[in-house]
C-alpha cells in the first residue's frame, strides 16, 4: 500500500489518514491462510486481495448489525438508510447533497418509538440498540484489545455470537469471527465444500479445522455465489410500518 493516495477533509479527517491502511487490510495476514480443500483453493485464487478491514469503529459497525438482527439483509439496509436520511447529519465537504453520516450514539438514543417502527425496526431491536449505545465509547476505546471488546459485547443485552462477529471481522479485523447463526451458513458452506447443506448443530464443529480463518472460508464462498447456489427457503420480508 506504498502506492496509496488519500483526500480527507472535515473532523476526522486526521484520523482517517493515520488509520486509512488498516482499514484496508493492512494488519490482516492473509498470507498465513494455506487452503487445502480444491474449491477453496479455486476460490482464494480468484480473490487473492482479500484482505480483512479494521476500522477500530466498534459502536460504528455495531448499529447495522443489530438492524440486520433476524431479518432479510434488503430490508435491514433500507431501516438503516431511512434512520440516517432522518437523524444524520450532512457529511462535510465536497460531498452530495444527500450524503448522510451515521447518528451519533446519543442521537440515537433521541430516535421516538413510532420513527423505529416506521423504518421497520421492532421493539427488541431498536431497545438494543439504545442500550448498546450507552456503550458506545468503551466499545470503541477497546479497538485494541480484541479479547475485550469480544467480552464486553458478550455483556451486553440483545448482543449474541452472530452480531459480535460482524463487528468483529469489519471493526477489529478478525478474520476468525465466524457468524454463528446466519441463515444462509449451513447451507452455502456445506454445498460448496462437501455437497450437502451443513445442519446448523454441525456448522461450529465443521468450521473448527479453518481457525484461525474461519470468517475468511466463509467470505470466500460468498464472493464465490456459483459455488452454492442460494435455493433455499428465503426469510420472510418485514414490512414497514407507514
Amino acid at each position: 500500500m506504498d502506492d496509496l493516495v488519500v483526500d480527507a477533509w472535515g473532523p476526522g479527517s486526521a484520523e482517517l489518514i493515520d488509520s486509512i491502511r488498516s482499514e484496508l487490510g493492512s494488519d490482516d495476514r492473509p498470507d498465513l491462510f494455506r487452503p487445502t480443500h480444491p474449491v477453496l483453493k479455486a476460490a482464494w485464487h480468484r480473490s487473492p486481495g482479500l484482505r480483512m478491514p479494521c476500522t477500530g469503529r466498534l459502536f460504528e459497525a455495531i448499529v447495522p448489525a443489530i438492524i440486520e438482527q433476524r431479518v432479510v439483509g434488503l430490508d435491514a439496509a433500507a431501516s438503516f438508510t431511512q434512520l440516517v436520511r432522518t437523524y444524520g447529519e450532512p457529511a462535510p465537504g465536497p460531498a452530495p447533497d444527500a450524503m448522510r453520516i451515521p447518528p451519533t450514539p446519543e442521537v440515537w438514543r433521541t430516535v421516538p418509538s413510532w420513527a423505529w417502527r416506521r423504518a421497520g425496526v421492532d421493539l427488541h431491536r431498536s431497545r438494543t440498540l439504545i442500550r448498546t449505545s450507552r456503550y458506545a465509547a468503551r466499545l470503541d476505546r477497546l479497538a485494541g484489545d480484541m479479547a475485550g471488546a469480544y467480552a464486553l459485547m458478550g455483556k451486553l443485552p440483545g448482543i449474541g455470537t452472530w452480531t459480535a462477529a460482524q463487528v468483529g471481522h469489519s471493526a477489529l479485523g478478525d478474520a476468525d469471527a465466524l457468524p454463528l447463526g446466519d441463515y444462509h451458513l449451513g447451507r452455502m458452506t456445506g454445498m460448496a465444500l462437501l455437497g450437502r447443506p451443513l445442519e446448523d448443530k454441525e456448522v461450529e464443529e465443521f468450521y473448527e479445522s479453518f481457525r484461525p480463518h474461519r470468517y475468511r472460508v466463509f467470505r470466500l464462498i460468498e464472493l464465490n455465489p456459483r459455488l452454492s447456489p442460494r435455493r433455499a427457503p428465503r426469510m420472510p420480508r418485514s414490512r414497514p410500518l407507514h
